[in-house]
């Protein structure tokens, strides 16, 4: 159901199907970053202005964000922004906090992961998942429902919002 329910609209699709329904999630507006670009932008600023500008809830797929913080790190650090290799070079010295949270490239690789066919090594970024359950928002809310983190094992500088319920169907 983790890809099901990726979206707040997948959740609304099923109606009382979806309370309490767990997932994963790789972002979401309650997380404790900012974003460089944005002007230290916090997380939860970014998805307001997300539903503000769509009229849509906000959802996970605002992480891909981050390239862009990491893009004007990237170009703001580039000796030469003509030459590959110091476009480079400013890559593999990525260290630094975006909307989604810390990037740091300058970790020695130990080791290499083997994923399917090929290998995760130097200048990989593995975004840590998080476990949600779409709950029932408040009465008055904009929405119908609502993404809760009920675990943080991923990424522990996440807070988690409440523990996984009960599925309860009549």
């Amino acid at each position: 159901p983790a890809v099901a329910l990726a979206f707040p609209e997948d959740a609304a699709a099923l109606g009382d199907l979806a309370n309490n329904q767990c997932g994963e999630l790789g972002w979401h507006h309650a997380m404790p970053f900012t974003s460089p670009l944005l002007n230290g932008e916090t997380c939860r600023q970014f998805a307001d202005k997300f539903t503000a500008a769509t009229g849509k809830q906000w959802n996970q797929s605002l992480n891909h964000f981050v390239i862009f913080d990491w893009t004007y790190d990237v170009l703001k650090r580039t000796a030469n922004v003509d030459d590959k290799n110091s476009i480079i070079e400013a890559v593999k010295s990525t260290k630094m906090e975006t909307i989604g949270g810390p990037l740091d490239f300058t970790v020695p690789v130990e080791t290499q992961v083997k994923v399917g066919a090929g290998l995760i090594s130097a200048n990989c970024y593995k975004t840590p998942l998080f476990g949600n359950q779409w709950r029932k928002a408040p009465v008055g809310s904009q929405f119908p429902y609502e993404s809760v983190i009920v675990s943080n094992v991923a990424g522990t500088m996440v807070p988690k919002q409440g523990d996984v319920q009960p599925m309860v169907y009549s």
